[in-house]
């Protein structure tokens, strides 16, 4: 439990600080359970197991920006996502051109396997903007 944690630290003994740190990182390919990550200033290449990092991954790609790994002493412990991302659609029903001006929504499956609601006139191969907090749709890209 959480007692012995508290134990270490009687009397005058230094804490130690904890040293966080972020770097601003590229997705670079997957390497069966590992997702592996390259710092994009000193290409630096950061481990990640998939099943860490499911949530994540559905908004990123090989040419996401602004993702970066959280290191704690040259350790990852996780991955913080820009606000917002550009993700491609590769899966939806037709656009139906009479039904533009509806605010009528359809399922649209992205290039993350992530699926989103999205105005009826998007079509497939289209770049979208998606807030990655709340899992969606903002505007065409």
């Amino acid at each position: 439990g959480s007692g012995k944690y508290e134990e270490r630290f009687k009397g005058d003994e230094d804490v130690p600080t904890v040293d966080m740190r972020r770097r601003h990182v590229q997705f670079s390919y997957l390497d069966g359970d590992d997702a592996i990550f390259m710092d994009t200033e000193d290409f630096t290449q950061y481990v990640l197991k998939q099943a860490d990092i499911e949530d994540e991954m559905s908004f990123i790609t090989e040419s996401t920006e602004g993702v970066q790994v959280l290191l704690v002493d040259e350790t990852v412990i996780g991955l913080e996502l820009p606000q917002t991302v550009i993700l491609e659609i590769v899966e939806t029903t037709p656009a139906m051109k009479a039904a533009s001006a509806s605010a009528r929504t359809k399922p649209a499956t992205l290039n993350t396997g992530l699926v989103v609601s999205v105005p009826e006139y998007i079509e497939v191969g289209e770049k979208v903007k998606v807030n990655t907090g709340e899992r969606a749709y903002i505007s065409r890209a």
